[in-house]
């Protein structure tokens, strides 16, 4: 669960959205928001967090969390995501 992107203009106090990350899962990928209702795949929630492209989003996705030994996402078409273990320190 985290603070959705999509409303609040940013400042939401409590978390609200879901992602899933469960790989049997038919929603794997997708994300939730149960305050506004939003529902899309994880590219957009990150397109909107950095208010860039969703293009823009899979290339920074692809840059700094995947391997080159990763399964492509069935949806995103991206190397499988690994949030454990990051690339790179953003603040």
């Amino acid at each position: 669960m985290c603070t959705c992107p999509f409303h609040g203009n940013h400042n939401e106090q409590h978390a609200s959205c879901g992602v899933n990350n469960d790989r049997n899962s038919k929603i794997f990928g997708r994300f939730h928001c149960f305050t506004c209702g939003k529902v899309g795949n994880f590219s957009e929630f990150v397109a909107q967090c950095f208010e860039t492209s969703i293009e823009n989003a899979k290339k920074w996705l692809i840059e700094n969390y995947s391997s080159l030994d990763d399964n492509l996402f069935t949806e995103l078409d991206l190397p499988e995501i690994d949030l454990k273990e990051s690339k790179k320190v953003y603040i």
